[in-house]
């Protein structure tokens, strides 16, 4: 599974070389264009003071930047922090700039707007290597134009240019940029989201493929020796029945051996998908019943369990068998954690996240969890304060997901034990995956 720090780590190296091969040629460019298209408008003048004190600080700050990346000072954690502020040092280039030269238009007595309100374009398409989203991407444009506004009003000192017909039509040409990137940074943020689930599924694709090399090998090796240790504790048993203590020792034995062989079994249904599914529509509460009564039927039981069915639940779509199987796995986990005395609770209901599902929700008051235990609760070999250590939750995760649905840990309300939350279509439903 790919987790969100992954995704971060992989955000910054790519900001990081962006800034370094794209942004800073560009501001660079950028920088020249300005400088000669200001000479030229001023027919080749040295520029005034503070035009000149403008281009020397940008200047600096370029060479600046440039030694930073080029000589590798600043770290991936670091590129974020280093392309916001890039930015908005671009942004108050442009801002100055533009006030700057509509001055200079102003006291020429020429009747134009600045030729340089242009590159509020530019740092509309560079805003998109700083926003993940729509709105966030929103947030900065709409900052950039109330920057151009700000320029405008400083040179105005009124809002007389707001009404006149040139400045609208460039304001609404900015606009206009502006909504083409928000529909643009969506299709991208979909774009990059599928290409996520595209390489999750290949990294688990990999992960089945060398755990069941793995089991084959364990299978082949451990089983045999496993079934011989198991046989000679049996025969040894019977031989020696009035000796409690040794007795005792060789029913040990016994029960690791046949534990050994149950963890080489679980790892090799984990790494062969299920086959042959039949779906058919299963009722909620029937189904959780049925798990309940067989993880908690014995009266060796000394966790209790409560169960709470919403009314006029919609029929699950699913295997019934395979699911079932996955249910007692996550019932058996949450058993266990309780121990004596404790509580296991089962709640069946419509899913509020999702229309066409139904959410299957077992808590338990255990030992609780870090977030990051939570995270890789679901994985094999999971090791975590609760002391699993093993197959069965990643098991019913496959299991579930393979049938369209999604397995989740979380925090219960109380802050206390472990919620799973088990989300399955309807019998109407597409699927949830």
């Amino acid at each position: 599974m790919i987790f969100q720090s992954d995704i971060d780590a992989d955000l910054s190296r790519w900001l990081l070389q962006n800034e370094r091969k794209a942004i800073l040629p560009f501001k660079w460019g950028l920088f020249v264009v300005t400088v000669v298209f200001w000479l030229w408008r001023t027919r080749w003048l040295t520029p005034s003071l503070y035009p000149f004190s403008l281009f020397s600080g940008y200047f600096f700050v370029l060479c600046g930047a440039t030694y930073l990346l080029c000589m590798g000072r600043i770290i991936p954690k670091e590129a974020r922090c280093f392309s916001t502020g890039s930015f908005f040092i671009d942004v108050v280039y442009v801002t100055l700039l533009v006030y700057l030269d509509q001055q200079r238009l102003n006291l020429a007595g020429e009747q134009a707007i600045s030729d340089f309100f242009y590159f509020y374009f530019i740092l509309v398409l560079r805003g998109y290597t700083l926003s993940m989203s729509r709105y966030s991407n929103l947030t900065i444009n709409i900052l950039l134009v109330v920057f151009f506004l700000v320029s405008y009003r400083l040179a105005e000192m009124s809002f007389d240019f707001f009404w006149s017909g040139a400045f609208q039509f460039k304001l609404a040409l900015l606009w206009l940029i502006i909504l083409m990137s928000w529909f643009l940074i969506g299709l991208i943020d979909q774009q990059r989201n599928r290409l996520i689930q595209v390489r999750e599924r290949l990294i688990k694709t990999q992960q089945l493929a060398d755990l069941g090399q793995m089991a084959s090998l364990m299978a082949h090796e451990i089983n045999n020796p496993v079934a011989i240790i198991s046989a000679h504790a049996e025969f040894l048993m019977r031989s020696a029945p009035e000796n409690e203590k040794l007795r005792t020792g060789l029913m040990e034995v016994r029960d690791q051996a046949h534990r050994c062989r149950k963890i080489i079994d679980e790892l090799t249904s984990y790494t062969q998908p299920s086959s042959d599914l039949n779906p058919s529509a299963i009722p909620p509460a029937d189904f959780c019943r049925e798990a309940v009564a067989f993880v908690f039927g014995s009266s060796e039981t000394h966790a209790s369990v409560e169960m709470h069915f919403a009314d006029n639940l919609p029929d699950m779509r699913g295997e019934p068998s395979s699911l079932r199987r996955a249910l007692i796995n996550i019932l058996v986990n949450a058993r266990n954690a309780a121990g004596p005395g404790g509580l296991v609770t089962v709640n069946a209901r419509r899913s509020a996240s999702k229309t066409s599902a139904v959410d299957l929700i077992v808590t338990d008051n255990g030992p609780s969890m870090t977030s990051e235990e939570r995270e890789h609760a679901l994985e094999p070999f999971a090791a975590h304060s609760r002391g699993g250590a093993g197959l069965a939750l990643a098991l019913a995760r496959r299991i579930i997901e393979e049938q369209n649905g999604r397995l989740t840990a979380e925090a219960p309300p109380e802050e206390r034990g472990l919620m799973l939350r088990i989300q399955l279509p309807t019998a109407q439903g597409r699927g949830i995956v």
